[in-house]
């Protein structure tokens, strides 16, 4: 039985590789022409108004492509990275304290808000570069939705029979109710009303979700008290 699970399991993980590499390949295939259809576009010199709006056009969805072709890939990774990589004693709090401080540096909008309460010396079992791009994707989100007036709050406590609980908070459009499940499915993009991400691919939230369940977590979202959505990651 023992040798049988080995084997199965040796032959899931090269599975996962050759997904890995398989859209590792596509996706630099994809790139090039795509690159070219920017490069046309950002060159083209238009005769009149009709012209400078198709190109555009052609050019947005050129770029929301090559986004799509980066996260497919970036999906394949992760998924062989969840599978086959050992996990490690991870110090969450400097984590998210870091990526915080990137976010509150990097600040464009004088009038948008970035606060955080973060509990010291928060350890988790897990992958420290996947655990980072979950806080990176949803902090992207609150972000774009909050902008350019706004705030996003992020808190990181550890309580005794509830695990590890990290929020995300937006004063952004929020999400209805009706919403809550499909926005962690793949390709979905859409928040209240005509709140878009602006070429966005619809991977974030589902690649989220699938890093956190593969850590034995769970991520929901709700109301804020901000006004806007509010992420919660339960770890345990």
């Amino acid at each position: 039985l023992h040798a049988n699970l080995v084997t199965l399991t040796q032959q899931v993980a090269s599975l996962f590789k050759e997904k890995e590499q398989f859209a590792s390949e596509v996706a630099h295939e994809l790139k090039n022409p795509i690159a070219s259809i920017i490069a046309y576009a950002e060159n083209y010199e238009a005769q009149n108004p009709s012209d400078v709006e198709a190109i555009s056009r052609i050019k947005a969805q050129a770029i929301r492509m090559s986004k799509l072709v980066t996260e497919i890939s970036e999906a394949a990774i992760v998924d062989n990275d969840l599978v086959t990589k050992k996990r490690e004693r991870v110090d969450l709090s400097t984590i998210i304290k870091e990526i915080v401080e990137h976010y509150v540096g990097g600040n464009e909008f004088s009038k948008l808000k970035i606060t955080s309460s973060v509990q010291a010396k928060v350890f988790v079992n897990g992958l420290p570069d996947r655990l980072g791009q979950v806080v990176v994707n949803l902090l992207d989100n609150a972000v774009t939705f909050a902008r350019p007036v706004g705030e996003v709050n992020v808190t990181l406590t550890k309580k005794w029979r509830k695990g590890v609980i990290l929020e995300i908070a937006d004063s952004g459009p929020g999400i209805k109710p009706e919403l809550t499940e499909v926005i962690f499915d793949r390709f979905y993009t859409s928040r209240k009303g005509t709140a878009t991400v602006q070429n966005a691919s619809g991977l974030g939230l589902a690649i989220s979700k699938q890093i956190v369940e593969a850590h034995g977590g769970d991520i929901t979202v709700e109301a804020s008290d901000l006004g806007g959505a509010k992420f919660t990651i339960t770890l345990n």
